[in-house]
């Protein structure tokens, strides 16, 4: 994961470390290039941008 700082009202930031819980039936209304993510960490939802996360392998969380 890469550091983000949100530039809207409706984004989530992001911190290397923290987990992002993101659901497939939630992706449905994102735009392209975006996912809707709530951090396991904060409990804060949003959108972050899809290229700056990677799944985390079963053994990670």
């Amino acid at each position: 994961m890469y550091p983000y700082t949100p530039q809207n009202d409706d984004e989530l930031e992001l911190v290397p470390g923290d987990f992002i819980f993101s659901s497939t039936v939630e992706q449905m209304s994102t735009s392209e290039g975006w996912v809707y993510g709530t951090s396991l960490g904060t409990g804060v939802s949003g959108l972050l941008p899809e290229n700056y996360v990677s799944p985390a392998d079963e053994c990670d969380t």
